[in-house]
């Protein structure tokens, strides 16, 4: 990848030098773009040197974003081909091998050598060095990773506007102790006169926020009968403050229905609801509220038996 850097007027904006010597020019080659030759392949064999000018490449196109250039040797070893951006660029031909390397001479990069001096002005990165012409098909691969334009970083002024505007005067700190009245509430809360509303407000004031009971859960199992004998009905159960928590049936046999993973530190309402053959709409809903529910026993849980222990692994 290369991006042909600095003044057009500038001499010299090599993008790579093979067999570059150390004085002299005999058996140089430089990809290079120069004001009086524009852009080209440069060929100084012990004769006199050669310039291949690129067609279709100058600086309007190459002094911007991102190229993709490739010099190998063809298949046949006759000439040395330049591709750019993925398509062969004719002008630039070499008729011959200009990779056989000669003493005390260097590979330059984004440069080249004069008398000692490096000199040159050339943006290069991601050189690869194969033993084998490349397809077409690998070459063209590797186009979508140039990139197309320059990117220009700008600063970006932030302004923080605090989403939480109260002073620290009116933070009121949450107590994490289980205290209160009633025996399960879990304040205190804003010293202000007690009504209906925030005592009822449960996911506000009775939310796990206690920090001992946490994590406590049980159940609550019971019937639903009429007139002693147990039937199949549809059973809703919510929290205090009307959350629906979850939805079962009674079991046909006996009435019996379970609901499981309840806190400890809260209190429920179980909604029965009747069929609709014994009235309208409304169903009847029969209503056992601030239900709490059981803990479980030692070792027991919503799992009907323990799971299986896995057998020891054994060291041969």
């Amino acid at each position: 990848m290369f991006r042909i850097n600095g003044d057009k007027l500038v001499a010299w904006n090599a993008v790579i030098g093979i067999n570059q010597p150390l004085t002299g020019s005999n058996g140089r080659y430089i990809m290079l773009y120069h004001e009086s030759i524009k852009f080209c392949s440069y060929w100084a064999p012990i004769s006199s040197p050669s310039y291949y000018q690129s067609a279709v490449n100058g600086w309007d196109n190459l002094s911007v974003g991102t190229h993709h250039f490739v010099i190998q040797l063809n298949g046949g070893g006759t000439a040395t081909e330049v591709y750019i951006d993925g398509v062969k660029d004719s002008g630039m031909t070499v008729p011959t091998d200009i990779f056989l390397q000669a003493a005390n001479t260097y590979l330059a990069v984004g440069a080249y050598y004069n008398n000692g001096i490096a000199t040159g002005n050339c943006n290069i990165s991601d050189v690869a060095i194969y033993n084998r012409p490349l397809t077409t098909d690998e070459i063209a691969a590797r186009q979508p990773y140039r990139r197309a334009a320059d990117y220009e970083l700008k600063p970006v002024f932030l302004r923080t506007i605090p989403a939480n505007q109260e002073p620290s005067s009116q933070f009121q700190p949450q107590d994490v102790a289980w205290r209160g009245t009633p025996p399960l509430y879990p304040g205190p809360v804003n010293l202000q006169q007690q009504t209906q509303t925030p005592l009822c407000k449960g996911r506000d004031y009775f939310w796990i926020r206690d920090g001992v009971r946490n994590v406590e859960q049980g159940y609550i199992e019971s019937t639903v009968t009429i007139s002693g004998v147990g039937v199949r009905r549809r059973v809703l159960c919510f929290t205090q403050d009307g959350e629906l928590v979850g939805e079962t049936y009674s079991r046909a046999s006996d009435g019996v229905y379970r609901f499981d993973l309840l806190w400890l530190n809260k209190r429920y309402m179980l909604v029965a609801q009747d069929d609709p053959a014994f009235g309208p709409a409304d169903y009847n809903a029969v209503a056992a509220d601030y239900q709490a529910p059981k803990p479980y026993p030692p070792g027991g849980g919503v799992a009907a038996a323990p799971f299986p222990m896995l057998a020891p692994f054994k060291r041969n």
